[in-house]
């Protein structure tokens, strides 16, 4: 019951918290009602495991040990899965989504999350701390007086209700009387993945990200952008990956066709690829771009370079470089491109993955472009 009033809690604060993509979907009900079903199938998992102990040990004599092996076990884990939610808001924040599988994938990287938590969320991070700390003390108060009971068990008494339990048990974790048992599918019920998300727990959402998809299950198809866009539409591909400015007319067709998600890249790893390949940036893709898509999205983006060979003349190149950044020529990009507008000397070099050609150089350093360097890491 612990555990249901928790979630429960979380998950109405939540929903109040992002009411107005709530609201629009129509859907309060069902999330609160198949938030209910996701919880017990949670809760029901992390107790089976020491359900199965009972019998054995109770045939044995050592009831004593599973009834403090219980209380442990259960305790942990209903810590564990409120921490989780604990942590949730800030991961919608960044991802629009509870904790999934990026979550797991940040864990391989422990010391530059801490570092990153505690450098940019450090006192958001304290005041979770404080937070599971209290938690802990409450829940292992509450567990401390099943061990002291443990003398009222009686052995006919628990062999005779176990199977019941344990029936019990099976129908909470699998939900449904289906051929196979409910899953995140399950709980998808409009376009907006985030308020789809809402419904899960955040527990749950992690243990389908740790048993489902693996590397040796992706089946990689090379296609271009227009036939991908159709295999996704079809229902042929569950994800395809393309770079281009945003907006791109194949991402915004085919989100008009069907529900689409962006998944954001960012964290460790974004980090560590603009560290190590400096032609990359962080940008973000704003939101409302694309249909369905109503929060902007952290990604990467890639500078378009300008290359001419070394051999040309530095004065050339001078005259080439101030001719692009004349008024007729931006009027020229910001009208062929939506983002051509955003084209500003300001970012001329920046992100270079080759050294900087003399003439544009001399020509950046006239015009104040002074902090910015004139070689590129080859």
């Amino acid at each position: 019951m612990l555990g249901v009033l928790a979630l429960g809690v979380s998950r109405g604060m939540l929903i109040a918290w992002q009411w107005e993509r709530v609201d629009v979907t129509d859907s309060t009900f069902s999330i609160l009602a198949q938030g209910l079903r996701s919880d017990l199938m949670t809760l029901g998992l992390f107790a089976a495991p020491i359900l199965v102990l009972l019998p054995p040990l109770l045939l044995i004599g050592r009831v004593t040990w599973w009834v403090k092996v219980c209380c442990a076990w259960l305790g942990v884990s209903l810590v564990a899965i409120i921490f989780l939610e604990f942590a949730t808001p800030q991961f919608l924040i960044e991802y629009d989504s509870r904790p999934n599988r990026l979550f797991l994938e940040y864990l391989v990287y422990p010391r530059e999350v801490l570092a990153m938590l505690w450098n940019g969320y450090r006192y958001l991070l304290l005041l979770t701390a404080a937070g599971v700390a209290g938690l802990s003390w409450a829940v292992a108060r509450h567990f401390s007086q099943y061990v002291r009971d443990k003398n009222h068990w009686r052995k006919r008494t628990v062999l005779l209700l176990w199977p019941l339990v344990v029936g019990v048990m099976f129908v909470m974790v699998r939900s449904s009387f289906q051929h196979r048992p409910a899953n995140l599918a399950t709980f998808a019920f409009c376009d907006d993945a985030m308020v789809n998300s809402l419904v899960a727990n955040s527990a749950y959402s992690v243990l389908s990200a740790a048993y489902g998809l693996k590397q040796t299950d992706v089946t990689e198809v090379y296609e271009r952008p227009e036939p991908s866009a159709d295999l996704l539409a079809e229902g042929g591909l569950d994800a395809m990956v393309m770079t281009g400015g945003p907006p791109l007319g194949v991402i915004a067709d085919l989100a008009r066709r069907r529900p689409i998600r962006l998944l954001p890249i960012a964290g460790p790893e974004a980090e560590a690829l603009i560290a190590k390949v400096p032609f990359f940036a962080q940008e973000a893709i704003p939101a409302g771009l694309y249909d369905g898509v109503a929060a902007e999205v952290p990604a990467l983006s890639v500078g378009a370079i300008w290359l001419v060979a070394e051999r040309i003349a530095e004065p050339t190149v001078y005259e080439i470089t101030r001719a692009l950044w004349q008024k007729s020529t931006l009027d020229l990009l910001a009208a062929g491109h939506p983002r051509g507008k955003e084209v500003s000397i300001d970012g001329a070099a920046r992100g270079l993955g080759v050294p900087l050609h003399p003439g544009a150089a001399r020509y950046y350093a006239e015009h104040a472009v002074l902090s910015l360097p004139t070689q590129a890491k080859p």
